[in-house]
């Protein structure tokens, strides 16, 4: 129940920051040149990227510590640890979801599992400076998250064509190179923020909390 509170408050003071940020850069930038499905559908998966960087426990600039703690052999205690692989797929299916939903550059399975492979090794890595387990079975796990998401987008697409057209983002959206990186402006956001202003947030309202 604790470990359930932590992640709610970690993903709190980082989507604080976040939203708040994506909301300029959607005002500022983007204004009426994309669709206000795709503005919203890009808050939720702000919510759950930041979600995923509070689950897993990636480190923060106060907080690094080299502990090198690897697990190499996969899948070595099915039975004892199968409900945090089953956390570990469903964790990333969000991910492999919204990702083509967003941005028609990830529209392919091939795009979209080896960026939702590289997030999960980007956070395997980081875990060994913060007193985290590198884990090949979470690696596999999440990337097998990824794909289910993305087979669960191929099927949406089918049914719904004309949302998933409102929604996502084309390579010919705009002509400005600002939005067309979007993406990525987002996760470097993401990232900053949960690396350097997300634990103070944290550590203030644990303050008020205890």
């Amino acid at each position: 129940m604790f470990r359930i509170l932590a992640i709610g408050i970690e993903t709190f003071s980082g989507i604080l920051v976040v939203f708040f940020m994506l909301a300029l850069f959607q005002i500022l930038i983007e204004k009426d040149k994309v669709s206000i499905e795709h503005k919203i559908v890009t808050f939720i998966y702000t919510f759950f990227v930041v979600a995923i960087f509070a689950a897993t426990g990636v480190p923060s600039f106060h907080s690094l510590h080299f502990d090198v703690t690897i697990n190499y052999i996969p899948f070595c205690n099915v039975v004892g640890n199968f409900i945090q692989y089953l956390l570990n797929l469903i964790l990333f299916v969000p991910f492999g979801f919204l990702l083509p939903t967003l941005w028609t550059k990830y529209q392919t399975s091939k795009r979209t599992i080896f960026t939702g492979f590289g997030l999960s090794l980007l956070i395997e890595i980081s875990q060994l400076f913060c007193y985290r387990t590198t884990d090949i079975d979470d690696l596999i796990m999440n990337t097998l998250g990824t794909s289910l998401g993305f087979m669960l987008f191929k099927i949406f697409s089918k049914k719904k064509p004309e949302l998933i057209k409102e929604i996502c983002l084309t390579e010919d959206v705009s002509n400005d190179k600002i939005i067309k990186l979007e993406g990525t402006i987002l996760f470097v956001i993401i990232i900053l923020v949960m690396f350097f202003i997300q634990p103070a947030i944290a550590n203030k309202i644990w303050s008020i909390i205890l």
